[in-house]
């Protein structure tokens, strides 16, 4: 799912640490972002105005002026709060923070939740430096400020959404073997090379079998990697859904990549 941007975005009660992390992540989307609360103090307020987000303290309608295309409820918030209430009566649209998380940010991307009563935001931070540490850019979204991070949220670049943007023009049309030399030029910058790839073409028609040779043959001269680091499956789906009635194709790719020492 797409969002119009840039938007302006208000969140009523900002400064609690989810919405806090929520704000960043919006501005780092390329939103202009206002916020809201009664209290505000450190850590969040510091991080939201090292972010250069406004925040107003207290409540009042008055914040609400421009009008923002989209406010953001906090679950902290209830009925007769003023800025809700004229949200209610303008019929400015609206929205809760998990709403929020799941428009601008989960559609169509593969998201790790951590639940539970104790240990979610340890977990999560862990989670988070492995996934960095292992040379991914993930996003991530932590109901706290980690000990020497600045904030505990970020708008990785970990998915080609974010890298190779539809919506630019440079990108329109482009092929996809353009795309991938520039994504093997910049791992070799950052001193990781390819271990191997493991790709699975889903398609009803036609049979994988026949093109399979080519294609490894193409990946190898691309990737620059040997033939025998490539291995290609072809699956169906049973005829079941628009791949079924060959109407489309899909691919999924599981790359291995290893950071090496100069």
């Amino acid at each position: 799912m797409t969002t119009p941007s840039p938007l302006h975005i208000h969140l009523i009660a900002i400064c609690g640490t989810g919405m806090g992390a929520l704000a960043v992540m919006l501005k780092a989307q390329g939103h202009h972002v206002t916020g809201s609360d009664k209290d505000v103090y450190p850590p969040m307020s510091t991080v939201l105005s090292e972010q250069n987000i406004p925040v107003y303290k207290g409540f009042s309608v008055a914040h609400l002026a421009p009008q923002p295309d989209l406010v953001v409820i906090g679950n902290a918030v209830s009925r007769g709060n003023p800025e809700a209430e004229a949200v209610l009566s303008r019929k400015i649209r609206y929205a809760s923070m998990p709403e929020t998380l799941k428009t601008f940010f989960l559609w169509n991307k593969t998201s790790i939740v951590v639940t539970g009563t104790h240990g979610k935001t340890t977990t999560t931070s862990m989670l988070a430096w492995v996934m960095e540490q292992a040379g991914f850019d993930p996003s991530y979204i932590i109901g706290g400020i980690p000990i020497g991070w600045a904030t505990g949220a970020k708008l990785g670049a970990g998915d080609i959404g974010q890298k190779f943007s539809n919506k630019s023009k440079k990108f329109k049309n482009i092929r996809s073997t353009i795309l991938l030399k520039k994504v093997i030029n910049e791992i070799k910058q950052k001193n990781y090379f390819i271990n191997n790839l493991d790709i699975n073409i889903i398609t009803q028609t036609p049979k994988i079998k026949k093109y399979r040779n080519k294609m490894i043959d193409n990946i190898s001269k691309l990737c620059k990697i040997s033939k025998d680091q490539i291995n290609i499956k072809g699956k169906t789906t049973e005829k079941l859904g628009v791949i079924g009635k060959e109407k489309a194709i899909a691919c999924e790719v599981i790359a291995s990549v290893i950071k090496y020492d100069q």
